[in-house]
């Protein structure tokens, strides 16, 4: 399978049309604000989460609102206007922030998601545990009125480790891993992408 580094992956993103992907993530749960630390017995034990979804890349939240108040009639959400983000400054489809990339992504569908502690997935009382000290997400009050819910995430470009969009899929490996030419990207200047996805 040929390999893509966040680098490359953050230069084919950045400015691209809008297209489907399908990412898979891993997130490390130590990081901030991933777990509650009071009384948390998996602080520092390398838990990670792995989870597979996928959507667009390229919209505009508004247009995704828009479109969801449209199939559910109800009108007077048309020509909705997000408010300004709070954190990051955005360059073209992703966001920088304290040195670190995101890449803004209306998703539309979920692979699922495991919880792993040193190569070994976390099932029953245990998984319950982490889980109860992971904070609920919290849905905009702009979409109080939807029945159905938009989900518009900010994906860290350093959790991405295998995309498959253009109708292509690569691993995707940190800036500096040492990649076997004959499994590299070689054709990342040229490659085309699908024809842009409607939001």
């Amino acid at each position: 399978m040929p390999t893509l580094t966040h680098t490359q992956l953050r230069d084919r993103l950045q400015q691209a049309a809008c297209v489907a992907v399908s990412l898979d993530c891993v997130q490390n749960m130590d990081e901030k604000n991933r777990m509650r630390k009071t009384g948390n017995p998996f602080l520092g034990q390398g838990v990670e989460k792995e989870s597979t979804f996928g959507g667009l890349v390229g919209g505009r939240y508004a247009n995704f609102v828009d479109n969801q108040a449209g199939r559910e009639d109800k009108e007077d959400m048309m020509g909705f206007e997000p408010q300004p983000r709070k954190w990051g400054e955005r360059v073209g489809n992703l966001v920088t922030h304290k040195g670190k990339w995101y890449v803004e992504m209306g998703v539309k569908s979920h692979g699922g998601t495991r919880y792993v502690r040193n190569g070994v997935e976390l099932t029953g009382a245990d998984l319950d545990l982490l889980k109860s000290f992971i904070p609920e997400k919290k849905t905009a009050k702009t979409q109080d009125h939807l029945k159905t819910k938009v989900v518009w995430r900010d994906v860290g470009l350093d959790t991405i480790r295998r995309i498959r969009a253009w109708g292509q899929e690569w691993n995707v490996v940190p800036d500096g891993y040492k990649v076997d030419m004959e499994t590299s990207d070689e054709t990342s200047d040229t490659a085309t992408a699908d024809e842009p996805a409607t939001v």
